[in-house]
């Protein structure tokens, strides 16, 4: 299926910033994982907020397998 690309869209995130390339599919907008695993953040259930991983607090971090 073709799709209107509609990039690049730079998505920020407290101090941490991720390009990404969304595709349009009818009305919604798809931007899939790759943003939330490059911006590395994590659910604080308590405080019902998103935030950046505690584990690393100035830099967003990987593991590569």
């Amino acid at each position: 299926m073709r799709v209107p690309y509609v990039g690049p869209v730079k998505v920020a995130f407290q101090d941490r910033i991720c390009c990404v390339g969304p595709l349009v599919l009818g009305n919604d907008v798809l931007l899939g994982g790759v943003p939330m695993e490059d911006m590395d953040p994590t659910i604080h259930s308590a405080r019902q907020r998103l935030e950046p991983d505690p584990r690393s607090p100035n830099i967003p971090h990987a593991l590569v397998k």
